[in-house]
């Protein structure tokens, strides 16, 4: 799925399963893509919502983001999908991102290598 964001296109996917069941946002570190999680995700799969993106300008931009830019992007992302309450996993510029997420909408933060 795509979503525009400051004239960015941004990839995503989300695999809802159950509005009943958690979601987990997964994000990448830099160099990374949507797919930098792929492995874990059919573990995951039959318990939780799992949403994956590219952040957009670690591949070629139009303009130069801040950190900032990119949390706005993933509260937009989260917004427009309705999703108030998740876990994340992210990796190296990703936990970047999550730490200047809403504190209050994280349930908890897994931080890989």
């Amino acid at each position: 799925m795509k979503f525009l964001f400051k004239q960015e296109v941004v990839e995503y996917k989300f695999y809802k399963t159950s509005n009943e069941n958690p979601t987990i946002l997964f994000l990448h570190g830099w160099g990374g893509n949507m797919h930098s999680f792929d492995a874990c995700l059919p573990l995951l799969k039959p318990k939780f919502n799992l949403l994956t993106l590219t952040m957009p300008t670690i591949e070629k931009t139009k303009q130069i983001w801040c950190l900032f830019d990119y949390v706005n992007l993933v509260n937009s992302l989260l917004k427009m999908l309705g999703i108030q309450k998740f876990y994340v996993v992210c990796h190296s510029f990703g936990f970047r991102v999550a730490c200047l997420l809403n504190k209050h909408d994280i349930q908890k933060i897994v931080v890989t290598g």
